[in-house]
């Protein structure tokens, strides 16, 4: 029986009869080891280190709190966040797979296996305190000590740690009102995602459609935003300047780090990828479509292969109009790959704004038949969009490439 089979047959149960909505969890503080970063950081550390690495801080605390919360307790006690909420690391089903078992397999999926990164703010002696699920499987999460110097914000502290099996199913069955133990094969060591058709009438309406021209940007120049800059120097591939040559048969395979457990980035061993596809664009449809009670406009871009890119968020049609490119981050849409997927970094604010809206939005990656493409190993991780002002206006979207190294594509479609 095909893995999402098994699960559809468990997870049509759970609707049925869902577990309590607050199991019960162990009472008393959890000691958790932090494996720690080296001193002077690893060798192909993108990041800007303030070395040595602090070395000092080899367990974190998770104390509950009556509201559900936990004080994090770093080491000997000096560094602590309280009232943090593990919920926002967890994932979760999104309205608009929750009525579908192959959608709620498919988001849980993207969730676990994409980065949630939340800032916590400054506390004594630092100026940030981050904590990341990272991509790779449960377990792996990581916390981050920040300082700046001038204007620059510097690593000083990097460690890996597991919160515990226990602790995070008990979260998750909070959170999503459903057992874990279905989903557990699938969150817990990275699943086949090739394959299984994805049920788009499950997913959303299509209310009207229309044909658009597509402008496929091959010959400028790649763009870097922050993150492009920062992680240069792991794209293997020095021929590669336009986005033209992701395509060309002389730069294949393309060539990346790959981020490898228990969470840093390894040269020596990359990932490699065909993109030869991406400068081979047939078409586009732009769509008004209708989902969770919402209606909003989705993008189909069609390749000669057969793949196709399916983009779809409620913030589409308000997206400011721009008269010069975005040069940051803030002043894209990003979507990552999945349904409702959560932005890969955000402020513990921004991440309690962002789940609780859970507004309708999805990036797709499909082929021939609706049959489901597994973006992480065919090169793309997310989409950057932005509309250019002007008569008509139109939409631009990046393709991020694995790991967000690089952006490896741009389209536009007029509005």
């Amino acid at each position: 029986m095909p893995p999402y089979m098994w699960f559809a047959a468990l997870l049509s149960v759970s609707f049925v009869s869902p577990v309590p909505s607050e199991p019960a969890v162990s009472d008393g503080p959890r000691r958790v080891a932090i494996k720690i970063q080296e001193p002077q950081g690893y060798k192909d550390n993108p990041s800007s280190l303030k070395t040595p690495l602090r070395q000092d801080v080899g367990e974190l605390t998770l104390s509950p709190r009556p509201d559900g919360k936990f004080d994090v307790v770093f080491g000997d006690g000096s560094v602590r966040v309280d009232a943090v909420d593990l919920d926002l690391w967890i994932p979760r089903v999104p309205k608009l797979a929750k009525a579908n078992p192959v959608l709620t397999r498919l988001a849980l999926i993207q969730r676990e296996f994409n980065r949630n990164e939340v800032r916590l703010g400054p506390v004594a002696g630092l100026d940030d305190v981050r904590l990341a699920n990272n991509c790779l499987k449960t377990g792996l999460w990581e916390a981050m000590f920040l300082v700046k110097e001038g204007d620059k914000q510097l690593l000083s502290f990097h460690g890996w740690f597991d919160p515990s099996r226990e602790l995070y199913s008990q979260r998750f069955e909070a959170v999503n009102g459903m057992p874990f133990a279905p989903v557990a094969k699938d969150l817990e060591n990275y699943p086949a995602l090739d394959g299984f058709v994805v049920p788009l009438d499950a997913l959303r309406k299509v209310v009207s459609k229309r044909e658009v021209k597509l402008t496929n940007h091959l010959d400028e120049t790649v763009v870097q935003l922050s993150e492009q800059k920062r992680k240069a120097k792991l794209l293997l591939n020095p021929g590669v300047k336009s986005y033209a040559d992701f395509s060309k048969d002389a730069e294949q395979p393309i060539r990346t780090a790959v981020f490898a457990e228990p969470g840093y980035y390894d040269n020596s061993k990359p990932m490699t990828f065909d993109l030869r596809w991406l400068a081979n664009t047939k078409g586009a449809e732009l769509r008004r479509v209708s989902a969770g009670g919402t209606e909003f406009d989705e993008l189909e871009i069609v390749y000669s292969n057969g793949n196709r890119i399916l983009i779809g968020d409620e913030k589409l049609a308000s997206l400011p109009a721009r008269t010069t490119p975005p040069t940051g981050e803030a002043d894209v849409l990003k979507l990552t790959f999945g349904i409702g997927t959560p932005d890969i970094y955000a402020s513990r604010a921004e991440r309690e704004q962002e789940l609780a809206a859970d507004r309708a939005s999805y990036l797709l990656f499909l082929g021939p038949g609706d049959k489901n493409v597994d973006n992480h190993l065919g090169g793309v991780d997310r989409a950057y969009l932005w509309k250019e002002a002007g008569t008509p206006e139109r939409l631009h979207v990046w393709l991020v490439g694995y790991e967000r190294i690089a952006l490896v594509s741009h389209l536009s479609i007029p509005l």
